[in-house]
């Protein structure tokens, strides 16, 4: 049964059942995870999932595919996403990224959700390269 407004656990353990899938990053992502970290016309595949609390919410890990190699893109909040409408669990991602905004948790919102997903991200390049 969905929670009227889906919490982060929640949300986290009913979509990791759908791992990997498409999904793009919204034009906002580009000011808030610095433009070289983005190719907004690129589609991604979202392959993990981190429930990283109630001030950070859930990050995803994006990856692409280029010249038939898997790369690890970035590390980027679920807020950040825009999924199909015909996906099971965009419904219940929608209501989440909603009552998100609607608490303030979900514009972008301040240095520490930006400093934690830039450090996600250094930390996967590294792991990648």
């Amino acid at each position: 049964m969905t929670p009227e407004i889906p919490n982060d656990a929640w949300l986290v353990a009913t979509i990791r059942r759908y791992l990997p899938f498409p999904a793009r990053l919204r034009k906002t992502a580009i000011a808030a995870l610095g433009a070289e970290s983005a190719d907004t016309a690129s589609r991604y595949k979202v392959t993990q999932l981190y429930c990283t609390g109630a001030s950070q919410g859930v990050m995803c890990h994006l990856e692409s595919e280029r010249n038939g190699i898997k790369r690890v893109v970035l590390i980027a909040s679920i807020m950040y996403l825009s999924v199909d409408g015909r996906l099971a669990f965009a419904r219940d991602l929608a209501a989440y990224q909603k009552s998100r905004r609607r608490i303030g948790g979900g514009r972008g919102s301040g240095g520490a959700a930006s400093a934690s997903c830039k450090r996600l991200q250094r930390q996967a390049r590294s792991t990648v390269a």
